[in-house]
């Protein structure tokens, strides 16, 4: 459990009065079971509360930045916003599955004399596979730091680890901001992402993921077409 200032991430300085309440729980009921398929289960949950004043931030797809909620000017907010969540993971030997709900309302927004609340709902259900044998280690309630059995080396018959992954995720808001002229965009998103991960080494992971986002209004920041398809590839240091 935390109190924050309330004004968002990366500021300098709290540049006002709010704060917000932040909790997260998860538990492991199976963790000393005889079944060993039940004691890689994790349930959690999770919740922020508080008053967010000002102009909400346009709200993007993560990796493309395409908008698919961007607020008419002069849109504010003078109330409270609650954000809760539910997730689960599991761990079953070299294969583990992940998933998360989760939940906004926003109160009493604001524009030319309107009022709106807000509500936005959003899921996600991921599948990942180690073909190489690891299992994921469930560390402080997340997925922990990947292990290879036989570190990247060639000369030795060492090649790291290799894990398959798909996921499927959906985005919901409510429709009536878009009715009233609160904002523009889509009211729905449903993506799905293929992808592998190359652990060649336990501080190091290589990702290459295929992603298809489909909306369901044609979108300005896509030329007037209701879906794109991306490459993503990442390098990650861990230390």
């Amino acid at each position: 459990v935390g109190i924050f200032n309330g004004n968002g991430r990366n500021k300098k300085r709290d540049e006002n009065d709010d704060k917000d309440v932040a909790g997260r729980i998860y538990f492991r009921p199976f963790m000393k079971s005889r079944m060993s398929f039940l004691r890689g289960l994790q349930l959690g949950g999770a919740f922020t509360w508080g008053n967010q004043p000002g102009t909400p931030g346009n709200m993007v797809v993560p990796g493309s930045d395409t908008s698919i909620v961007s607020w008419a000017r002069g849109v504010r907010s003078d109330s409270q916003r609650i954000r809760s969540g539910a997730e689960l993971a599991w761990v079953l030997g070299p294969l583990s599955l992940k998933g998360e709900w989760m939940s906004t309302q926003w109160d009493k927004l604001e524009l030319s004399g309107q009022r709106h609340d807000l509500d936005v709902t959003g899921w996600y259900g991921s599948l990942t596979w180690f073909l190489t044998g690891e299992s994921k280690n469930l560390k402080e309630g997340v997925f922990g730091r990947v292990r290879p059995k036989y570190n990247f080396n060639p000369g030795k018959g060492g090649w790291g680890a290799l894990e398959l992954a798909a996921r499927y995720e959906s985005f919901q808001v409510d429709h009536g901001i878009f009715d009233q002229a609160f904002a523009t965009g889509t009211e729905r998103v449903n993506s799905i992402t293929l992808g592998a991960n190359w652990y060649p080494h336990n501080m190091f992971r290589i990702s290459l993921n295929y992603v298809r986002n489909e909306f369901d209004d044609n979108l300005q920041d896509l030329k007037g077409n209701d879906d794109e398809n991306l490459i993503l590839s990442r390098f990650q240091v861990d230390f």
